[in-house]
């Protein structure tokens, strides 16, 4: 139930922002979107299991995170930041497990899947806000040239 409640609303969220966002609202769908696939691939090839440090999923997780850091330094917005940091949070279940191998499963999955629900609703929020931008002043500058 989990899954398909996750994958609900990323279909919601990548296709708000996929089809009303700004640039940096539809390059994060597109990280998000290819990440969750990617997870899916690597879960549905291999055994996941969450007994000891997934490897496939590190680095899966670890390659959204510098892509969505790329994103922040660049757009023009606040909310790439917390995304980065949801992803970060996510990161650090994975060292937990390291650092405490007997954690349970159970609590190294959820630990991992949580992330996810606050970066969607933080990039649905972001796109709602470029929106009202885009309607109170008629242009809603994507990129900081700073």
């Amino acid at each position: 139930m989990n899954v398909v409640l996750f994958l609900v609303l990323l279909l919601i969220c990548c296709s708000y922002s996929a089809a009303y966002g700004g640039a940096p609202e539809r390059i994060a769908a597109a990280i998000i979107a290819a990440a969750v696939a990617a997870t899916m691939v690597v879960g549905s090839v291999g055994f996941v299991t969450f007994r000891s440090a997934e490897m496939g999923i590190i680095a899966i997780d670890a390659a959204m995170a510098v892509a969505l850091m790329a994103l922040a330094l660049r757009a023009n917005r606040y909310w790439p930041m917390a995304m980065t940091a949801c992803v970060g949070v996510g990161l650090l279940g994975h060292t937990a497990v390291w650092a405490a191998p007997s954690i349970v499963p159970q609590v190294y999955a959820v630990f991992h899947a949580f992330s996810g629900y606050p970066a969607l609703l933080i990039l649905a929020a972001g796109t709602y806000r470029h929106r009202r931008r885009l309607l109170r002043n008629g242009i809603d500058r994507a990129w900081s040239y700073a």
